[in-house]
């Protein structure tokens, strides 16, 4: 049975602080004008990019930014992030990379960065930005270390959401499984992949699983994230067998790291 604490007293809190589009704008510009810097790309991470969210589910906003051209023309480099900001009693949490960073780690083909360009949730884009920089980043795509990202992901969320007793915080859960199927995604298709858990859930092959998979989302999307419960047999059969398996075989994918030079020039291009 789910345990689904203050489930009424979390909502009626949301709705005094109801945080709108406006809001997150004000507060993005507020920060970008406080800073010096303009924002590129605004977008949504996290739970409710992921179509995860709880009814007390905060705002995670991120975002890139750039400094005027004489900002990356010095001996000393500048402190290359904004935040993380916290507004709204915590409800609202921003945090912005600058450019250089960004690509940096895009093109090393960090995960977190590939899952910015992802979200189904863009807040504000500056002029042509988002379209090339996906595809720099499919030219820098590395299957083998996005396949270990999500594992890893996956273990960190079991160890801090299982219990002794068998019963898993809700959330976490989700988190496990979303971050195996990303995987599993990835070593099948061997490309970026989709943010949403509803687009990862076809690479499960299993009906059954499907079924327990979809029943245990639905009912986590009306508890606090503190909600606990048993996680059903048939998944956690299904999703600790496919890690192990997505482990072995991700030893065999691509792990190329390409020339920078396309990453360089799409940078010199943005700061121009």
């Amino acid at each position: 049975m789910f345990e689904a604490p203050g489930n009424f007293l979390h909502s009626l809190i949301r709705y005094v602080r109801m945080i709108t589009p406006e809001t997150r704008t004000a507060s993005l510009l507020r920060a970008a004008a406080h800073h010096g810097v303009q924002v590129l790309y605004a977008c949504e991470s996290g739970s409710r990019a992921w179509g995860l969210a709880s009814p007390d589910s905060d705002y995670d906003v991120r975002f890139v930014y750039r400094h005027p051209a004489p900002w990356y023309l010095r001996l000393q480099p500048g402190k290359d992030q904004i935040g993380p900001i916290m507004e709204r009693h915590g409800e609202l949490d921003l945090a912005g990379w600058d450019i250089r960073k960004f690509l940096k780690h895009t093109t090393a083909s960090n995960p977190n960065c590939l899952e910015w360009l992802n979200s189904p949730i863009v807040y504000h884009e500056a002029g042509d930005f988002l379209t090339p920089c996906r595809a720099l980043a499919d030219h820098y795509f590395r299957p083998r270390r996005t396949v270990h990202h999500y594992l890893g992901i996956a273990r960190g969320a079991r160890t801090a959401g299982e219990k002794e007793d068998g019963r898993w915080n809700v959330k976490k859960a989700c988190y496990y499984m979303r971050s195996i199927l990303a995987a599993a995604y990835t070593a099948a298709h061997l490309r970026r992949p989709p943010v949403e858990l509803e687009k990862l859930i076809p690479e499960v092959t299993d009906e059954r699983v499907v079924t327990d998979l979809r029943a245990f989302v639905d009912r986590k999307a009306g508890l606090v994230e503190r909600a606990v419960a048993p996680l059903p047999d048939s998944l956690a059969s299904y999703f600790s067998s496919l890690s192990e398996s997505l482990s072995t075989r991700s030893e065999s994918l691509a792990d190329e790291m390409r020339d920078a030079a396309r990453g360089d020039a799409f940078f010199r291009n943005l700061i121009a």
